[in-house]
């Protein structure tokens, strides 16, 4: 199952001013910020990787914490769908960020399945070890 992300979506250009406002260079306070104000737009930002590595690996991570907020079921498949592209960068540290967010969707298959598959294949030990435990507690 494929979920398609809903690319119009566009940031409200205050938020985006206003962390830009707070934040000259995005850091781990701005993302945590945007993903408050905006947990659909986080995802869609998050799909993009138009962050450092780092960052990414710290907002994979945070993605997770969708699983938890009020939102609709299609948000929580975009910041899905945002953790699968994330879980194939090419930087293990990113892939085993998008793990961490991937284990707080404890309910959904394909997150289950992603994880099962980055335990078989990935070829970082960090990231198979991460995913395993991740599965281990769902």
């Amino acid at each position: 199952m494929s979920i398609t992300l809903h690319y119009d979506h566009v940031f409200e250009p205050e938020i985006v001013a206003d962390a830009y406002k707070k934040w000259p260079v995005p850091c781990e306070d701005m993302l945590q910020w945007v993903l408050d104000q905006d947990p659909h737009g986080f995802a869609v930002w998050m799909y993009y990787e138009r962050l450092p590595d780092t960052l990414l690996t710290f907002g994979a991570e945070m993605l997770g914490e969708i699983s938890a907020l009020p939102v609709t079921h299609a948000v929580q498949m975009e910041a899905i769908e945002a953790l699968t592209k994330l879980a194939q960068h090419p930087k293990a540290y990113v892939r085993e960020g998008a793990v961490y967010g991937l284990g707080c969707f404890t309910m959904d298959k394909e997150a289950a399945d992603l994880l099962r598959n980055l335990v078989e294949h990935d070829p970082d030990p960090s990231v198979k070890l991460a995913a395993a435990e991740a599965l281990d507690n769902r």
